[in-house]
C-alpha cells in the first residue's frame, strides 16, 4: 500500500481513492469532509443510491464501494478510539 502526502495524493503522485471517497461520503452526509468522521454500511449504501440515482454507472459504484472499505481497515485502531 501507497503512503499518503496528503491532499487525496499517495506519495507516487497516484490519487488516493480511498481518502477522495470518504471525504465525498462524509460531505454528502453533512460531516462537511472530516477524515476522521467513521461510517457504517448504511451510510454506504444511502451514498450509493444517491450515485446511482445521479446516473453513476455499476463498476463506479463498485470502486466507490471498495475505496470507502479501505480507510475502514487501514484505519481500524483509530476508528476503534473515535467511534
Amino acid at each position: 500500500m501507497a503512503r499518503q502526502s496528503g491532499g487525496g495524493k499517495q506519495w507516487d503522485g497516484k490519487p488516493d481513492w480511498a481518502l477522495i471517497w470518504h471525504q465525498k461520503l462524509a460531505i454528502f452526509h453533512g460531516a462537511g469532509g472530516d477524515s476522521n468522521w467513521c461510517f457504517g454500511q448504511a451510510e454506504v449504501i444511502e451514498f450509493l443510491v444517491d450515485r446511482k440515482k445521479k446516473g453513476a454507472t455499476t463498476w463506479k459504484r463498485l470502486k466507490i464501494a471498495e475505496a470507502l472499505s479501505e480507510p475502514r481497515t487501514r484505519f481500524v485502531t483509530v476508528s476503534r478510539l473515535i467511534c
